[in-house]
């Protein structure tokens, strides 16, 4: 990723003079190579699984500021403004790409994006999608800020039939 627009204008440049030598560069869209989503596409092309008739996915970030503490305060400032889609921006679109991989293109959807009270960066994304290879519209729920009062786990299901 790069920090502005001149960088990342300076990075294309890098690659293109590369040209067939130039890594495979991927902004957001790398979640197809991780074990379980390539283990997961592949039973489903198998039809190991079944027909998808429905999908969920939840996943709660907590933003702690001892973590950001931690990390010797490098993370990006974008990802606290709640105006710029800070984490959930970030890492919502993981999870998207997890659904695509999963259940094929999306055909229509809706969400909305809440800024948290606090001013803290915190949110929420709830929304539907509808993809091409599941029978209703899939469901999400992203959120991050203060710890969640119950589980901080993520969690996805899909049924199948």
């Amino acid at each position: 990723a790069a920090p502005s627009i001149e960088a990342a204008r300076r990075l294309l440049d890098a690659i293109a003079e590369l040209g067939p030598r130039a890594p495979v560069w991927l902004v957001l869209e790398n979640w197809q190579f991780k074990p379980s989503v390539r283990w997961l596409r592949e039973r489903l092309q198998e039809g190991a699984i079944g027909r998808v008739v429905s999908a969920h996915l939840s996943h709660h970030h907590p933003a702690d500021p001892a973590d950001r503490a931690a990390g010797g305060g490098r993370e990006p400032p974008w990802r606290s403004q709640a105006g710029e889609g800070a984490w959930l921006v970030d890492a919502g679109v993981h999870w998207a790409r997890l659904l695509r991989e999963a259940l094929g293109e999306p055909v229509e959807g809706s969400a909305a994006l809440c800024s948290g009270a606090d001013g803290a960066g915190g949110g929420s994304l709830c929304g539907w999608v509808r993809f091409e290879h599941c029978s209703s519209a899939a469901t999400l729920a992203l959120s991050s800020g203060g710890p969640r009062r119950a589980s901080s786990s993520s969690s996805s299901s899909s049924s199948s039939s």
